[in-house]
């Protein structure tokens, strides 16, 4: 599979095909022959992400900010999103709630549970939505600077920042407390550019913009 531009993001979605994206097309593979069998134009992509199986779908998110479904089944984004966060109905594909979040880029968004979730912007705070109205329940104080990266295991909340500072808040509640490290320069080389939970075993898995990967724990 060769792209003739700096691929942005990839991930393996439904029947084992693969999806990357450049800053403007969306790329449809197959990887047993390496061949694209679609592209879809959506004019600006900063990050993706795949439903899990069996839906045929993807997410796409640019930084104008706006989120686009994608059906791969027939190549095409079918619903756009601007400036909001959207709760989905994957089985019927309708919008159950949107709302205005944050008056600046919603930079990362991770589920608490099943009712609520927790969003990170240019504020050096995270806040907590009710899914069923987008009612804010609360705002988790305590960073130190804005976080670029959310993450939740079990029910604590996990950031990472682009100055390599990573924090973690046990509880969603008001007046949780954050305790934070920095990583040192001599275990991780560049600046956090990505940030994974291997929920099994309880480790971080971080990248940075040198192109290295670093299991932590």
């Amino acid at each position: 599979m060769t792209l003739t531009q700096v691929a942005r993001a990839a991930c393996i979605f439904v029947r084992k095909r693969v999806a990357s994206c450049d800053p403007q097309t969306l790329h449809l593979w197959d990887p047993f022959i390496g061949a694209a069998d679609a592209q879809v134009e959506l004019g600006s992509i900063s990050v993706m992400a795949a439903v899990p199986a069996p839906c045929p779908y993807l997410f796409c998110g640019s930084s104008e900010p706006s989120l686009r479904l994608v059906d791969t089944r027939i190549g095409a984004a079918v619903c756009t999103w601007k400036g909001a966060l959207a709760v989905l109905d994957l089985r019927t594909g309708t919008v159950r709630a949107a709302w205005k979040a944050h008056e600046a880029e919603v930079r990362q968004v991770a589920a608490l549970d099943d009712a609520s979730l927790v969003t990170c912007s240019v504020e050096p705070s995270l806040t907590v939505w009710e899914t069923a109205d987008g009612a804010a329940r609360t705002t988790l104080r305590g960073l130190s600077e804005p976080a670029s990266f959310v993450l939740v295991d079990a029910g604590d909340v996990i950031t990472g920042t682009s100055t390599n500072r990573l924090a973690v808040c046990s509880g969603s509640e008001p007046g949780a407390v954050f305790s934070s490290t920095k990583l040192k320069p001599e275990c991780f080389k560049g600046v956090l550019s990505s940030m994974a939970l291997l929920s099994a075993n309880r480790l971080l898995l971080l990248g940075s913009d040198q192109g290295s990967i670093r299991l932590i724990y």
